[in-house]
């Protein structure tokens, strides 16, 4: 179980000041939470998502008196606490749980080897096992992908893993996805290329173990774990660099403009993408845009637009260029979400 049942409470999330710390509504009262994950958690994180929290009355040095255990996404829960996926993973290990590493027993938590602190060291006779965890929250209906944000750390991990499996040690990432719906697991290339590559280059010495886990109502963790089908095909057909981009910037009253625009190498700076544009955006001058980028082996743009303007409030044109804008940000709309959840993750499966 994640957390005691007596101290589990429904909230209504409202907003996320920062990184680690939510308001919500609990019973009718406005409180704050503290958000034990630093994920963008954009596709969960939305108006009026309902949140599991747990609430401590006896620890006096805490700022907030709740924390945020789980949130409700398509109708089932997704633990969100990060520190407790190494204990699922330890418990998943401890009662064999895990195909291919069955026959593993947990050494040592939080092993230092080289410049890296490591979540496990397994054993198994003789040989030793480094193995360190993530928790993946992003997801579409079949396809997972981790991280959500970019991870220097994740890639670091990924590097240091891959230098002491040449040493003599066997070495894995589990990715603990927070769902039993995908089938698929891939790296966000999209967000953080860099992550992708290293996991990518290190795949043959480095085992990539995306298991999945699925919570009930009282969030106790169900029996049933898969390990997801990892199709580097798709990665490999999408590391050149091709896609497009939407970059959203703001406009008058909270409101916000976007706009696509097409990019052959986004590999380079992001902001390249926006050349040509960003004296004809209609946003505030002095402002800083958003880029959204979306990799693909053919052209997304006008799908992506057209999916787009059926969202927005209003349209103009500027030199033949298409903006539409928002009358709230698109990130606060389940619909807009969703849809960049589809083009960077099950949309790859249909290509």
């Amino acid at each position: 179980m994640a957390v005691k049942p007596g101290h589990l409470v429904s909230a209504v999330f409202m907003e996320r000041p920062n990184r680690f710390l939510v308001r919500c509504r609990i019973n009718g009262n406005v409180e704050e939470a503290f958000l034990p994950n630093p994920g963008r958690l954009r596709e969960i994180l939305l108006p009026d998502t309902e949140l599991f929290v747990s609430a401590d009355d006896r620890n006096q040095k805490r700022k907030t008196r709740y924390t945020v255990i789980a949130a409700r996404r398509k109708g089932k829960p997704v633990l969100l606490h990060t520190h407790m996926s190494n204990s699922v993973v330890g418990n998943l290990i401890l009662n064999r749980r895990i195909t291919g590493l069955e026959d593993w027993t947990v050494g040592k938590r939080e092993a230092t080897f080289g410049h890296s602190r490591f979540d496990f060291l397994l054993k198994n006779g003789g040989r030793h096992l480094l193995l360190e965890v993530k928790s993946c929250t992003l997801f579409g209906d079949r396809m997972a992908m981790f991280p959500d944000a970019p991870s220097l750390r994740g890639k670091k991990h990924v590097e240091e893993l891959y230098r002491l499996s040449g040493q003599g040690y066997d070495a894995a990432v589990l990715f603990l996805v927070q769902s039993s719906a995908p089938e698929y697991f891939l790296p966000d290339f999209h967000t953080d290329p860099l992550f992708a590559e290293a996991l990518y280059s290190s795949r043959d010495r480095l085992a990539v173990f995306p298991v999945t886990a699925e919570w009930n109502e009282s969030l106790e963790l169900s029996s049933g774990n898969k390990i997801l089908q990892v199709p580097w095909r798709c990665y490999e057909n999408r590391r050149s660099g091709e896609g497009c981009c939407i970059i959203m910037g703001n406009a008058t009253d909270d409101r916000t403009w976007v706009t696509v625009g097409r990019s052959l190498n986004m590999n380079g700076s992001l902001k390249k993408v926006a050349m040509g544009i960003k004296g004809r955006f209609p946003f505030i001058p002095g402002t800083k845009p958003e880029y959204i980028p979306i990799r693909a082996d053919r052209p997304l743009e006008d799908e992506i637009t057209k999916n787009i303007g059926l969202m927005a409030e209003e349209e103009v044109s500027v030199e033949g260029r298409r903006f539409f804008l928002f009358k709230k940000s698109p990130w606060h709309m389940e619909r807009f979400v969703e849809m960049i959840v589809y083009f960077r993750s099950d949309r790859i499966l249909e290509e």
